[in-house]
């Protein structure tokens, strides 16, 4: 069975008509199972390892407010360079620290990609061949770690405790609270940390200007020389980093 994410196909692992048996340790991944962030960054690594042709690892040019890299892995023929007419996908999870669907989906993508390509099906084969995708799993890493420190602790007052460790937390409940781990670590919503284009883009439309790389010039213009974003809120290292890169 194929499932279509953002515009790309991968098998998922447990369904039965396609049987896929990763060599990752400590164990292989598994869509039911949260995985820390270093577990995440060990998992990349080996990844890359397996496809070490076809996968580059880099850390975005700015740390996370709490000083976590942000880490990519890149598939592709060519994975460490740019390629003329060829067309560069970037998906980013994890935004806000406490939704971690798109995060654990991922990583699963990651593990898909690598391991459908060594099995020469002949989609995964033509992406790579084609295209060069970058993954990043987490935007929020310290989000991540506040929500789940919270869910534990919310867990450990309960007489008996429910979890002796959070690897179990993660296992069987994983994140539950809606706005704890939301913000990064100073506090602020990622998601609502980007400039105000709106702004520009009526603007330009006053002003019957047809400008098709506005938004590009403006962005980064406004992402790299002012303090403030619309909430008047300070941009963010994540958001900086993310921003440069897109």
């Amino acid at each position: 069975m194929l499932i279509r994410v953002l515009g790309i196909f991968f098998y998922l692992a447990a369904i039965n008509s396609y049987s896929i048996e990763p060599v990752l340790s400590p164990e292989p991944i598994h869509l039911d199972n949260h995985h820390t962030n270093e577990q995440i960054f060990e998992i990349l690594s080996t990844i890359h390892k397996k496809c070490p042709h076809i996968t580059h690892i880099y850390d975005l040019d700015r740390k996370s407010a709490n000083n976590t890299h942000l880490r990519v892995i890149v598939f592709s023929d060519h994975p460490e360079k740019h390629e003329p007419m060829e067309p560069e996908f970037k998906y980013v999870a994890n935004m806000h620290g406490n939704e971690v669907i798109g995060r654990e989906l991922l990583v699963e993508l990651a593990q898909q990609l690598c391991d459908l390509y060594l099995d020469n099906n002949p989609d995964v084969v033509k992406l790579v061949e084609t295209t060069r995708i970058h993954l990043l799993p987490t935007m929020n890493p310290d989000g991540w770690n506040m929500a789940v420190l919270n869910e534990f602790k919310k867990w450990s007052v309960q007489k008996p405790a429910k979890f002796t460790t959070m690897e179990q937390m993660l296992r069987e409940v994983g994140v539950t609270d809606w706005l704890v781990g939301r913000t990064n670590f100073n506090n602020v919503d990622l998601n609502r940390n980007f400039p105000d284009l709106d702004k520009y883009e009526y603007k330009y439309n006053r002003d019957h200007k047809n400008k098709f790389d506005h938004l590009l010039t403006e962005a980064s213009f406004e992402i790299n020389n002012k303090n403030l974003d619309c909430n008047m809120k300070p941009y963010q290292n994540e958001t900086i980093a993310v921003a440069n890169w897109i």
